[in-house]
């Protein structure tokens, strides 16, 4: 369906400018890999006037296919994989301005590759606070400095 990296970020700008109401300071579009099947979720925000509101890429034109916007960015991370082997990132934001600006960041989080690998039955899991558990599929994950716990 993409051909390169160009298309997909121009789609998913795309789909993301398309969705957000007539005023908006900023948007993003957080992406979180859960495997190599190319399982995901996903979280549209936009901010106006310092307050986060979602926005739904699925709920729009149809014509335009805005609900694609989770197989570009599956696309884009097999066009990043250098092999079969290779994980290239399991979190990726896409920050769109209105003037159409836009970054693209990834990153890979050991401890999100850890949520979603333990057995969600397992004591580790089980211990693991709602906080915690936020904390770690957030954008920014867990401080450095951070007890990890549940690694323990």
């Amino acid at each position: 369906m993409f051909k390169n990296s160009i298309e997909i970020y121009q789609h998913i700008g795309q789909s993301m400018f398309n969705a957000l109401p007539e005023k908006w300071d900023s948007a993003f579009f957080y992406f979180r890999m859960l495997n190599e099947r190319g399982d995901c979720t996903y979280i549209n925000k936009y901010l106006l006037h310092d307050n986060s509101l979602d926005f739904d890429v699925n709920q729009i034109d149809e014509e335009y296919e805005n609900a694609k916007c989770a197989e570009a960015f599956r696309a884009l991370y097999k066009l990043m994989k250098k092999d079969e082997s290779d994980i290239p990132w399991n979190k990726a934001r896409f920050e769109l301005k209105p003037d159409g600006s836009f970054d693209m960041k990834f990153k890979y989080d050991e401890d999100f590759a850890w949520l979603v690998a333990v057995d969600h039955y397992s004591d580790a899991y089980e211990r693991l606070s709602a906080n915690d558990m936020n904390l770690i599929k957030s954008w920014d994950g867990v401080p450095e400095v951070y007890d990890r716990y549940w690694l323990k």
